[in-house]
């Protein structure tokens, strides 16, 4: 499980400060006690995904969604966050605003060691 410090969630809300819709991700990051995978699950549920959809497999979802954007990830970061989040939202239909969690959540792994994974895995 991912928990964000709130020294963390303080400097993502100040790179991301004019996205809205990221904001509003960190602000239900914090409401879930700073869990990124607590907060997917209720941003999922919140755009009509159940429950029983989300726990399909032994993965958070929150790990899934990263895994199916991973070749946006390592094709297109930059080093800025906020563009990430533009770009996972242009080329993967997230729900809810999930893509800010996903980018957040690829940048706690570390972008180079999560695009590393993949290259060994294929």
């Amino acid at each position: 499980m991912t928990i964000l410090t709130p020294e963390q969630i303080a400097q993502y809300r100040s790179e991301l400060a004019s996205d809205p819709e990221a904001l509003a991700a960190l602000d239900e990051v914090e409401a879930c006690d700073n869990s990124l995978e607590d907060a997917a699950e209720v941003l999922a549920i919140k755009s009509g995904y159940t429950r029983s959809t989300l726990a399909e497999s032994d993965q958070s979802y929150l790990d899934k969604l990263t895994e199916k954007a991973r070749k946006v990830i390592c094709n297109k970061y930059t080093g800025d966050l906020l563009e990430l989040c533009k770009d996972l939202r242009e080329f993967i239909p997230f729900p809810g605003n999930l893509a800010t969690l996903v980018a957040i959540k690829v940048t706690q792994i570390g972008v180079d060691k999560f695009c590393e994974s993949s290259e060994s895995e294929a």
